[in-house]
């Protein structure tokens, strides 16, 4: 992810269930992952199961191995938040740029439209 932050002239930090990302006062991943609050991760306006995994290997829903995030790098502009999942077996990456809260109280996310991202998460995932 360094190496490809670099590339697009972003800079990325990493985030996990002990090391949270402060996405506008929302804990990521904390505070969608594994019922933690009333925040739910969401793909087409539909609440997903998120579970946080050490190897992406444990059984239902989607399998959240990594976060990475240029947010604390910047103050102003788009921020960049992606979420490494698996799901039955296939690597994914989930991106949000939300910024503010909705009436759900879901944190959007959709699939990247970055090949190279999504293709280098797959070589790695195998």
């Amino acid at each position: 992810m360094s190496a490809w932050g670099i590339e697009m002239g972003q800079s990325y930090s990493q985030y996990d269930p002990n090391h949270n990302l402060n996405l506008y006062g929302l804990s990521i991943p904390w505070s969608v992952i594994d019922n933690n609050s009333t925040w739910k991760a969401a793909i087409n306006n539909q609440p997903i199961e998120l579970k946080w995994s050490e190897t992406g290997e444990d059984s239902g829903g989607y399998q959240l191995v990594d976060v990475y995030s240029d947010m604390s790098e910047k103050n102003s502009g788009v921020n960049h938040v992606y979420l490494f999942v698996i799901k039955s077996g296939n690597p994914m990456v989930l991106y949000t740029a939300q910024n503010q809260g909705n009436t759900n109280n879901y944190l959007h996310l959709k699939e990247t439209e970055n090949n190279e991202l999504k293709n280098a998460f797959a070589r790695i995932v195998g």
